[in-house]
């Protein structure tokens, strides 16, 4: 599985930015729970207060350093 990270596109500044995770099957086949690592540089998608990333089942919100 392709996991990629999916910025927002906002016409302003939000407070929390948000960051699509988005996974693509890449194949014939299931696809299965196990931990995927990918990164994104943020510093452009940063929210007033920070960004949000969001999944399938869930959100969860980062503060800005």
């Amino acid at each position: 599985m392709e996991i990629s990270l999916r910025p927002y596109i906002y016409i302003r500044q939000p407070e929390y930015w948000g960051i699509e995770v988005v996974g693509c099957l890449g194949g014939i086949g299931n696809p299965t729970q196990t931990p995927y690592v990918t990164d994104l540089e943020v510093t452009h998608y940063l929210g007033t207060k920070g960004i949000e990333l969001i999944g399938a089942t869930k959100r969860e919100t980062f503060p800005a350093p």
